[in-house]
């Protein structure tokens, strides 16, 4: 597994507004436990800013076991009970409950050279606990702990980024991979990808989010909210098709990920996994 070994994890903590709460610390090791199989260890420190936060709870050991089936990845417990699934090589979402504190949470990690790019959603229902925004590298014997730094969103890093954009199955399986261009231009941004041309428009005060492609006659509205370098999106449709989506960014090192689940008639139709770097060179 591209996850599997010992990292050190910055969790950034944003409550439903967007405003950083604080962070967590996070020893989190993958070992095999056989053919198939791993544990997941979670050594978790929330830091004094969120005592009187839910996530302070998360302080302490947890630990649950994983089986690979396919793109799949099974979250079988006790700490943690749901599924996982890969998109592509070293993209990864989940979905489950921490049975133990009352909480389900939908999640990313994506691996990047030397380092992950990881979080996602704590909540109850439709009620969101907390948004996570973190870091991850290999640990080392120095006391060096990662975390997320610069501006929050990719325009203020490079107004041109380039990468590649996978079409991807419902099943986790990678259909094709095209090079991608993305241009912003204020609050808006381009993406060009295999003759498309796919312009998003977000209004800052409200968060609007409207989407035009140049091969469709109707534009596609929807909403959006940013999370420090976290921006999620979603959209729908006249024709049934809804798209949910989030970017993760590393201001630092210039990495830009995203991920578009897709559903036609609320059923998934495919997802989309952008990988990003600034200007022309590529990933």
């Amino acid at each position: 597994m591209s996850f599997e070994g010992h990292w050190r994890v910055r969790e950034h903590v944003f409550d439903a507004n967007g405003r950083p709460l604080g962070t967590v610390k996070q020893r989190r090791i993958l070992e095999s436990t056989g053919v198939s199989s791993f544990r997941l260890t979670q050594h978790c420190a929330p830091d004094d800013c969120l005592r009187d936060h839910p996530m302070s709870r998360f302080a302490g050991t947890h630990v649950f076991d994983l089986q690979i089936d396919g793109n799949a990845r099974r979250y079988l417990g006790p700490a943690v009970v749901g599924t996982g699934q890969m998109l592509g090589e070293g993209t990864m979402w989940g979905e489950g409950v921490w049975p133990i504190f009352g909480h389900s949470f939908q999640s990313y990690s994506v691996s990047l050279a030397n380092k992950q790019l990881t979080g996602g959603v704590f909540g109850t229902g439709n009620a969101m606990m907390a948004q996570i925004v973190g870091v991850a590298q290999p640990e080392t014997e120095e006391d060096i702990w990662p975390e997320l730094s610069g501006p929050y969103r990719p325009q203020d890093v490079c107004s041109l980024w380039t990468g590649t954009l996978s079409l991807i199955e419902p099943d986790g399986s990678v259909v094709t991979t095209h090079p991608v261009h993305r241009q912003y231009s204020n609050d808006s941004w381009t993406d060009q990808f295999d003759g498309q041309v796919r312009t998003a428009t977000i209004e800052p005060t409200s968060g609007t989010l409207q989407i035009r492609n140049h091969m469709h006659e109707q534009p596609e509205t929807g909403v959006s909210r940013r999370c420090g370098w976290s921006l999620e999106l979603e959209w729908v449709a006249a024709d049934g098709l809804h798209t949910r989506g989030f970017e993760a960014l590393d201001s630092c090192d210039g990495h830009l990920v995203t991920i578009h689940r897709q559903y036609r008639n609320h059923q998934l139709a495919g997802i989309e996994v952008l990988r990003l770097t600034p200007g022309d060179s590529h990933e």
